[in-house]
């Protein structure tokens, strides 16, 4: 009999999470998947507690689960066997999941621990509910069933996994692993001591302090161990560049926190590896705005020490890009008299995008104001182009004139001859005009003037940066791009479909909900607008990814022009680039293939000329005919013996030292290849290859 002290029973919609509490220092990574019927319906900080809080809402969703569990599990588990029953069903809390690193000889390597509530109150209760999940999955059957002190073996492929039902917590735990000790579970239980403090703790708290969403937490520091032990030269020489051994704690997930749905990923690691494509900002947002802030957004701009630094990278990922870079620095400076380490010395950290009460502006931070104006007059001079200075209520303004750059009178006459592109070219003759005003370290900068004398009018008091952290729960600390809006009656629009939603799934479990008995928007005292963001952090010490929502990220959709673009555009990101990447590679890679099909040509002719295949000395005489410069290949050999063709790749640079295997089969005087390589990447490859 072990004890582990769980605390009360679940009787609220969803448990809290409990194995988060008692996490051994040993942890290697902490998975949390959340309990559907608490996404639904459970407290979690946000905009929705009113109601979830409510006890009325604890009956509403006991009423609920009663009736699905009397409808629909059973034609469910028809379908998807016992996944149905445990998850919609039975359980009553999150599952938690933890990797543990032995601390004695109870393992060979690393336990993973699995635990959750359930609706089971006996331990036949317990057993029957295992009974059912083992018997609709066959690869699960039981080892030991439950004894009376609620201990037994369920084997999975074969493989041993301790199981232990407490009572009267209704806590099930799992414990697998290499080479477990028949007692582990139990010896574990004296590892699992309540804590108030873990390394894990305060990401969570950024991403999930709810205990009720998803979360993933990789004690990335002691993996990088493992994967440097383990991985192969290809794979730990892409570690290292990248900067994924440097990481020393990664989390992410779609949780609550500081009264706010998010979805985030964070990487604790130092600016080295693929970060140093990344500036890191560490100025605050002291830009004022007038109060009523619609949209803000800002972008930061590199230094010269994080140009640089990106250029050492670029020289060593591609020197050819490198080259590229610098030609175009030199063009720059023979065209402007000056070049991009000049421009980075002038302006930055950041420039932001405003939408306020005063209408749509812009600001760039300057760090070099004698510099910024030698610049402008530099290239106002050089190019003719027009300025002018207003004084209006003792506040001066700037007015810059670019002309067009199309001009009838010079290399486009000829274009001009013709009269549709006449009348466009005609219609291009407009000039740019760019206003702005200095304040403090900031250019003010507008389309027109109005903007920005109605802005000081209004007398703007708000840092950007407060209204980021403070209002919109977007902390603008480290912000290499961000972006945040306000858009109103999206809150009280979701609370209608959370609503309706409670009502369609009352009518399809045969349980009515009877909506009068819930509070309306005002009694729930939703907020009349709701705050929407994203933002890439990269800190001294860290890397973070983050989507901001009220309580659901569909709201993003009706966010307003601004935040629906950005997510249409990152979802569209986020699938066409990587599906673009892959597919010209594997266009590359076949291109490659067209050369070591010549190859087998000739290694097939020779076989019908001579009916053997060539000697070393044979073969190298026959490639060196048809790959005089190859481009594709870095090395390949021929073995007669075993007629087994060697290839190593030296293009694309997505393959370079990878190897193809290919195998000549004689059967009947016809030569047929049998393909094969070492790549993990085999998506990359001819389909006979993988």
């Amino acid at each position: 009999m072990i004890t582990l002290t769980t605390g009360a029973l679940a009787q609220d919609i969803s448990a809290k999470p409990w194995l988060r509490t008692v996490l051994p220092e040993q942890t290697l990574a902490y998975l949390r998947v959340p309990n559907l019927w608490g996404v639904l319906g459970a407290p979690k900080g946000t905009a929705l507690d009113t109601l979830q809080s409510a006890p009325a809402n604890a009956a509403l969703f006991a009423e609920l689960r009663a009736g699905l569990q009397n409808t629909w599990l059973t034609p469910l588990s028809d379908v998807w066997g016992a996944v149905p029953e445990l998850l919609l069903g039975e359980l009553s809390s999150p599952l938690e999941a933890a990797a543990l690193m032995p601390v004695d000889e109870t393992a060979a390597g690393p336990q993973v621990l699995l635990t959750g509530t359930l609706q089971a109150d006996t331990l036949a209760a317990a057993q029957a509910v295992l009974e059912r999940i083992i018997s609709s999955e066959p690869q699960l059957q039981w080892g030991e069933p439950l004894n009376d002190a609620g201990e037994g073996l369920i084997l999975i492929m074969g493989q041993p996994v301790q199981v232990y039902y407490q009572l009267p917590e209704q806590r099930l735990f799992m414990l697998g692993g290499v080479e477990l000790v028949p007692a582990a579970l139990s010896r574990l239980s004296t590892r699992l001591q309540s804590r108030s403090n873990h390394p894990m703790y305060a990401l969570e708290a950024e991403i999930d302090a709810s205990g009720q969403g998803l979360f993933l937490w990789i004690d990335a520091a002691s993996a990088a161990q493992i994967a440097a032990s383990v991985a192969p030269p290809p794979v730990l020489m892409m570690l290292q560049l990248s900067g994924a051994l440097e990481i020393q704690q990664l989390a992410m997930g779609m949780g609550a926190s500081a009264g706010k749905s998010r979805t985030k990923l964070v990487a604790l690691m130092p600016p080295t590896g693929f970060r140093r494509f990344l500036p890191v900002p560490d100025a605050a947002l002291t830009v004022a705005a007038v109060e009523a802030i619609s949209t803000a957004g800002v972008l930061a701009l590199p230094s010269v020490t994080d140009w640089r630094a990106f250029k050492q990278l670029l020289q060593q990922l591609s020197p050819e890009a490198a080259t590229e870079l610098t030609q175009a620095e030199q063009a720059m400076q023979e065209y402007l008299g000056f070049d991009i380490e000049d421009w980075w010395q002038t302006i930055g950290p950041e420039w932001l995008y405003i939408d306020d009460a005063a209408g749509q502006y812009g600001a760039l931070r300057i760090r070099d104001w004698a510099r910024f104006e030698a610049m402008t007059g530099h290239l106002i001079e050089q190019f003719g182009l027009g300025f002018e200075q207003r004084q209006i209520n003792d506040i001066s303004y700037s007015h810059l004139t670019i002309p067009s750059f199309y001009n009838t009178d010079d290399e486009f006459a000829d274009l001009a001859n013709d009269r549709l592109i006449g009348v466009i070219m005609k219609l291009s003759q407009a000039a740019t005009h760019v206003y702005w005003k200095q304040e403090n370290d900031y250019l003010i900068l507008a389309s027109v003037p109005q903007v920005l004398i109605d802005r000081d009018a209004l007398k703007p008091e708000l840092p950007v940066g407060d209204w980021l952290t403070q209002q919109i729960k977007l902390p603008s600390e480290n912000a290499v791009f961000a972006v945040a809006t306000q858009a109103d009656g999206i809150p009280s629009m979701f609370y209608q479909w959370h609503l309706q939603m409670l009502q369609y799934l009352g009518d399809i479990v045969e349980r009515p909900v009877d909506l009068f008995d819930l509070p309306t928007p005002r009694q729930v005292e939703l907020p009349a607008s709701g705050g929407y963001g994203f933002k890439l952090g990269s800190g001294a010490d860290r890397l973070e990814l983050e989507l901001l929502y009220e309580t659901n990220p569909l709201e993003l959709l009706f966010a307003g022009n601004t935040m629906t673009s950005i997510a249409v555009a990152g979802i569209l990101a986020a699938v066409a680039i990587p599906a673009y990447q892959d597919y010209r590679v594997r266009a590359e890679v076949t291109q490659s293939f067209e050369e070591i099909q010549r190859l087998q040509s000739l290694l097939e002719g020779f076989y019908a000329d001579n009916g053997r295949f060539p000697a070393a000395e044979e073969f190298t005489e026959l490639a060196n005919s048809v790959l005089i410069e190859s481009y594709a290949i870095a090395d390949l050999a021929f073995d007669p013996v075993t007629a087994q063709l060697s290839i190593v790749l030296a293009a694309p640079d997505e393959v370079y030292g990878e190897s193809v295997f290919l195998n000549a089969e004689v059967l009947n005087g016809q030569i047929n290849w049998q393909c094969a390589t070492d790549s993990y990447q085999t998506k990359l490859y001819p389909a006979e290859c993988r």
